[in-house]
């Protein structure tokens, strides 16, 4: 795991910062169904690695902004906000290297009144294809909604860190905040 603060500089974060809330960023409603969902299996499996903190008890409601969703055939960034948020893609490869992005979108999720584990889980479903990838998350904002490693670790939501970790091996849990409105990420995942 590797973790860098103040990753963007300082102009093109407040830039980006300020587009995510603009009425021009299109976002998508998303719920996750907890019920149905593996990875929820695997968060049940890994609260004992965080016994102090409670499993979201209801689904997940969030938005999300796709960047670059890979589907077959075609190869491209996929969001109707591309001169937003190609900028952060570029300094982001340009300063990481990746040989190929993966994935890439942008997660808001909201205050609730406890932090609770959202779901264990691993970004990109196709390991067989991609052997090696990692995660990347840049949090947008500051709030007290942590990110979770299967490894134990706990990273803290601060506004302009950029951490990445093998996202093969080690799944994630972002966790609901209390402290803010909103919590505000983009997850990258790459090889």
């Amino acid at each position: 795991m590797k973790i860098i603060d103040n990753f963007l500089p300082k102009e093109l974060f407040e830039e980006f910062s300020r587009n995510v809330i603009s009425s021009e960023f299109n976002w998508s409603f998303s719920e996750n169904d907890r019920s149905e969902e593996t990875p929820y299996i695997d968060t049940l499996k890994l609260q004992s690695v965080f016994p102090d903190d409670e499993i979201i008890p209801h689904n997940l409601i969030q938005f999300i902004h796709p960047i670059y969703v890979p589907v077959r055939n075609y190869s491209g960034i996929h969001t109707k906000n591309e001169h937003m948020t190609m900028p952060v893609v570029e300094y982001t490869r340009s300063k990481i290297d990746w040989k190929v992005l993966l994935s890439a979108k942008v997660n808001m999720t909201f205050m609730h009144d406890k932090s609770y584990i959202m779901g264990f889980h691993n970004d990109y479903t196709f390991p067989v294809l991609t052997p090696e990838f990692k995660t990347g998350i840049l949090y947008l904002n500051d709030t007290d909604g942590d990110t979770l490693l299967s490894t134990g670790e706990r990273i803290q939501s601060v506004k302009n860190r950029f951490v990445y970790f093998p996202g093969d091996t080690i799944q994630h849990s972002g966790m609901t905040c209390t402290n803010s409105s909103k919590r505000t990420t983009i997850n990258f995942n790459f090889i």
